[in-house]
This record gives structure tokens, sequence and C-alpha cells, in this order.
């Protein structure tokens, strides 16, 4: 899988400009980044790629495959 931080951002660019998206929604996603960039310092190292990880899993397999966090 790519650099987690790329995937986010690729994920959060699309949603930003897709026509489709309620302007309320794309606030609410301007402040979400903002609060993910201060826990993810917190956050142990790779955790998010786990997330992400997960993601693909259930959307491509159905289930949950990374079982190690």
């Amino acid at each position: 899988m790519a650099d987690s931080k790329k995937t986010l951002m690729a994920i959060y660019r699309h949603l930003k400009r897709c026509p489709t998206v309620p302007s309320d929604l794309k606030h609410y996603l301007e402040e979400a980044l903002q609060f993910h960039e201060a826990e993810r310092r917190r956050n142990e190292f790779g955790s998010q790629k786990r997330f992400f990880t997960l993601i693909w899993n259930r959307l491509h397999d159905g289930e949950d495959k990374d079982k190690s966090g």
C-alpha cells in the first residue's frame, strides 16, 4: 500500500473538489484534517498505515485481515 499520508490527502482533495459533496461537509473535512494532524503526532508510529490497510481490506475483501493492531 502507498504512503498513508498520500492516501489520506488523495481522499481529502477528492472530497474537497467533488461538486456533489455539500459545502458544510467540506468545512467539516477542513476541521477534521487539522484535528487529525494533532492527533497523529500522539499516535504510535504505523497506526495510520494499519488504519488504511484495515479500510482497504474491508472494501476489497469484506473482512478484517489485519489482526495485528
